[in-house]
């Protein structure tokens, strides 16, 4: 609530939601005069016109008294003229009903539902929520039935499910493989006493025949004993030996050790084909030569099949 004192003329602007003044006379006005009302009004004091953003309403004069006026509602200014020599006292009240707006009338029936409006945009994902407890530990399931032996397979009983057990493959199962390891240049035997190897030859679990033949050249050295063996890096698998006593050692001429084994590696397993000869600079010889400048054919070499 504002109070203004007002002279001469101009506008006022007004607090917004007023709804009365209440106008009193404090110095009349030169030329002033007094009716015959009761209360006593008074004449030629001024005029006062209310207003908006677009215009003003019809004056009302002021007759003092002091005076109620109400404010037409949308209301935002005051427009005054006080007359010479005269000043007025406006007070505002904010608020309550205005004299120019009627009692609220009774609530309105219930319109009709309005129709469904449009489905709104999806709204953006939600964050993604906290991880969940750990879930209690299942029961085991069925597995691998217990007990079998090596080599023994898992085998359906009938379409049962789980009705398994364990069995010994047939023999005629297995598809024969083999494999050969030739020797690629001839291996100088430099101390005697001394094993070298020729080839090797790595097998897998199962049982094999290994089959070895190794050629022997003595050079210019005359050699009593030589031997060849087949070794798995424990044990001598196979072995072929000559001891020539006096006259009948070998010179020149190239010897061959054949000789043969049945293994059964329980797991993979390297082979070796090698010989030993008491005297120094023997060979192993890769490949016969039958004439000069031959390439001849392959002397020694390691032979593996495979039997189950």
């Amino acid at each position: 609530m504002s109070t203004y004192t007002l002279s001469g003329s101009g506008v006022q602007t007004l607090s917004t939601n007023t709804t009365a003044l209440h106008v009193d006379i404090t110095t009349y006005p030169t030329g002033s005069g007094f009716g015959r009302s009761n209360p006593t009004a008074a004449y030629d004091v001024g005029l006062l016109r209310f207003g908006d953003a677009s215009g003003f309403w019809t004056p009302f004069p002021i007759v003092g008294g002091p005076q109620w006026m109400g404010v037409p509602i949308g209301t935002t200014r005051l427009g005054y003229s006080v007359f010479a020599g005269g000043v007025i006292s406006v007070v505002e009240v904010i608020g309550g009903d205005s004299p120019f707006s009627g009692k609220t009338g009774a609530a309105g029936a219930t319109g009709a539902t309005g129709a469904t409006g449009a489905t709104g945009a999806a709204g953006a994902a939600g964050a993604a929520g906290a991880t969940g407890a750990t879930g209690a530990t299942g029961a085991a399931g069925q597995g691998v039935p217990t007990g079998g032996t090596s080599g023994q397979v898992l085998q359906k009983n009938s379409s049962t499910d789980y009705d398994t057990s364990w069995q010994t493959p047939a023999s005629g199962a297995i598809t024969n493989t083999s494999a050969t390891v030739d020797l690629g240049a001839d291996v100088t035997m430099t101390t005697g006493g001394t094993q070298y190897d020729a080839v090797t030859l790595t097998l897998a679990a199962g049982t094999w025949l290994l089959i070895g033949q190794l050629a022997f050249l003595a050079g210019d050295n005359f050699v009593t004993s030589t031997e060849a063996t087949i070794y798995d890096g424990t044990n001598t698998i196979a072995v072929c030996a000559r001891l020539r006593p006096g006259g009948n050692a070998i010179a020149s001429n190239v010897d061959t050790y054949n000789m043969a084994a049945i293994v059964s590696p329980t797991g993979s397993t390297t082979y070796h084909l090698r010989c030993v000869t008491e005297n120094n600079g023997a060979k192993i010889v890769s490949k016969y030569r039958t004439i000069p400048f031959d390439s001849g054919f392959q002397a020694t070499r390691l032979i593996a099949v495979r039997l189950s």
